[in-house]
């Protein structure tokens, strides 16, 4: 069983890599790897691993949904453009820039994404989960506002009727000590 799955996933890399009219070489330079592990993908010999998943993403804008069960859209509905090479760094990315583009990502990400973008985030900058650790209450704190915001902003938009304690205590009967 797990064969025929390898196989069908290692058919749907060929399939990215032949519509982008790729070798396997130059595919693999694409992902950073080497030719022989996409020869052993495509044949079902080995399953990608998140980093090749992730690159696959972000390079061709595949949706691993599809790319894992066949199921779905092949390219994601939105088309993230993200290409820094980790070697060299050959695009400067300015940290507003940075904070807008995971701000807009965020925003739009559906939970799976935003579940899979804390774990890399915390896989490659080993600092950003201390942080994390350290920062844990204020941003809980954060949430918990934006929270907040948004619940008075659906209120707002749908008229929703608010109440607060004394107001019900007072349609039950009970006073408000003071």
């Amino acid at each position: 069983m797990l064969a025929i799955e390898n196989t069908s996933i290692g058919s749907r890399i060929k399939k990215i890599r032949t519509g982008e009219n790729l070798t396997q070489r130059l595919f693999a330079k694409e992902l950073e790897t080497s030719a022989g592990y996409i020869s052993e993908l495509e044949s079902g010999k080995k399953l990608p691993g998140t980093d090749i998943m992730l690159s696959l993403m972000r390079r061709f804008n595949i949706n691993i949904n599809w790319l894992l069960s066949g199921l779905g859209d092949t390219f994601n509905e939105r088309h993230v453009h993200y290409k820094v090479q980790t070697r060299g760094l050959q695009e400067n990315l300015p940290r507003e820039g940075l904070k807008l583009w995971l701000d807009e990502y965020w925003s739009s990400a559906k939970e799976d994404e935003r579940t899979w973008l804390l774990v890399q985030f915390k896989k490659s900058f080993p600092d950003y989960a201390h942080w994390i650790e350290k920062n844990g209450g204020l941003l809980s704190e954060l949430a918990l506002h934006d929270m907040g915001c948004c619940i008075r902003q659906n209120q707002e938009e749908y008229a929703v009727p608010t109440f607060s304690v004394n107001q019900n205590q007072e349609k039950y009967g009970k006073k408000d000590p003071k």
